[in-house]
């Protein structure tokens, strides 16, 4: 009885050493999550800076008034928040999505918003960039099938 008393008191000391450490990995996941959202934020900001500067001369050439072209912008509409990466709006709204890696979900959420702003605008002809590096699924067939211009590197 005695033994079965100090091994389940080893047990016990060693359960509280395994805690110990699961809250310490826990804290380093925690960190690395937040680090992997740091760098995705970034990753994307820089795209859309960069999809930005690189459409700047060829909006230029269509008359659209650089001054137009908002980044992030915020939307409200049927009580439903939701941002566009770049939004330039003249006699033509042009949305612009950008991801690193584009799903089918992303194509369809991006749909979402436009349908959105369509019922805000309804006057206004809307035309959907989405720019991507890559595309994980194949979304090619969706976005031609609702009038979203698909831009990749692939």
């Amino acid at each position: 009885l005695k033994s079965i008393r100090e091994e389940l008191k080893e047990h016990g000391k060693e359960l509280k050493s395994i805690r110990e450490e699961l809250k310490e990995h826990n804290h380093i996941l925690i960190r690395l999550d937040k680090g992997i959202g740091t760098i995705g934020r970034k990753i994307g900001a820089d795209l859309e800076k960069l999809t930005k500067n690189i459409y700047l001369e060829t909006l230029k050439k269509q008359g659209i008034d650089i001054k137009q072209i908002k980044r992030r912008k915020k939307f409200k509409v049927n009580g439903e928040e939701f941002e566009i990466d770049i939004y330039i709006e003249n006699e033509t709204v042009l949305l612009f999505e950008t991801k690193y890696s584009a799903t089918i979900d992303d194509a369809k959420e991006f749909l979402h918003k436009i349908k959105l702003i369509q019922t805000a605008y309804p006057s206004k002809k809307i035309q959907a960039f989405l720019i991507a590096i890559n595309t994980l699924d194949d979304i090619d067939e969706f976005c031609e099938k609702n009038s979203i211009y698909l831009i990749t590197s692939e």
